[in-house]
């Protein structure tokens, strides 16, 4: 079921199927930032990524000497979320463990996702908490696309840039896998300049070495249209659109997570970029998104 909320400047709408987001409108100019899935690129619009981020090796993780089987990006993107509070400008979506996702991820978990419109911006929190009596692992990140061109500009016309780039490595991906043992050293520019070709080895991955705070902005040399991505205490940030294919639409994820490396050893206790929550300890990240 669709829901919305708006405030003078946006209007949005949310599915509770993965409690993500489906239209993002500047009121100003009526025009559509986010992008609308097409099975011919990809049909997904922003899916939240939980309890894993990215791959894992054939698929599987082993925990207290049992396997267990998980699709990339984990079961929360496909997973129905309840309505844990609503008014016209905030909702927050809640996800329980249950039978069901106890048999691929043996934990007990309450996920907690909020979107809260202000002024201009879309503050989205996540909050996991440990239900359990265990030591609980997991990863959590955002995954939104965002329209390229918005309006009538290129493709091309389009670049990223960074408020801070301090001490970044690029990761590379070998079939979905993180290649952390051959980190690339990001250059010293301020900028990346959409073209295609920038996606050609999958998705454009940068790893900070710590978490901290991350501006990241999406615009174009033809116009003010375009996003800025604020996002706290994170360490990963993927940025992905397809390749060849001329796909409309770049997304920009931050993560508090990432793909297995490709020498795994499949425990998930020791996954690289794991979060770890004590009983009953709660894990809280934020983002936000500021449309311009």
């Amino acid at each position: 079921m669709k829901r919305k909320l708006e405030n003078k400047f946006i209007s949005l709408e949310l599915d509770e199927n993965g409690a993500q987001l489906t239209s993002i409108k500047n009121k100003n100019n009526q025009l559509e930032y986010l992008w609308q899935g097409n099975d011919n690129f990809w049909k997904r619009q922003a899916p939240n990524l939980f309890p894993i981020v990215g791959k894992l090796k054939d698929n599987e993780f082993e925990y207290e000497n049992n396997k267990y089987s998980m699709g990339q990006h984990g079961f929360a993107r496909d997973s129905k979320f309840e309505i844990n509070e609503i008014d016209d400008n905030k909702i927050i979506f809640e996800l329980d463990s249950n039978a069901d996702t106890k048999l691929i991820y043996p934990f007990d978990f309450k996920l907690l996702i909020k979107y809260e419109l202000i002024n201009n911006e879309i503050d989205v929190n996540y909050k996991v908490k440990n239900l359990g009596s265990n030591k609980m692992y997991f990863s959590i990140g955002a995954h939104p696309g965002f329209n390229v061109p918005i309006e009538n500009e290129n493709f091309d016309d389009y670049e990223i840039k960074f408020s801070s780039k301090n001490n970044l490595n690029r990761i590379l991906l070998k079939d979905g896998l993180s290649e952390l043992n051959q980190p690339v050293k990001f250059d010293d520019k301020d900028s990346l300049k959409v073209k295609r070709s920038l996606f050609k080895d999958d998705a454009f991955i940068l790893d900070s070495g710590i978490n901290q705070d991350y501006e990241i902005s999406l615009t174009n040399s033809k116009n003010s249209h375009g996003i800025i991505l604020h996002s706290y205490n994170h360490r990963y940030l993927g940025i992905w659109s397809m390749y060849p294919k001329e796909s409309p639409f770049v997304c920009i994820e931050p993560w508090w997570g990432i793909a297995d490396n490709v020498d795994s050893n499949k425990q998930l206790t020791e996954k690289v970029g794991i979060n770890i929550l004590d009983k009953n300890e709660l894990f809280e990240s934020n983002f936000k998104i500021e449309i311009l």
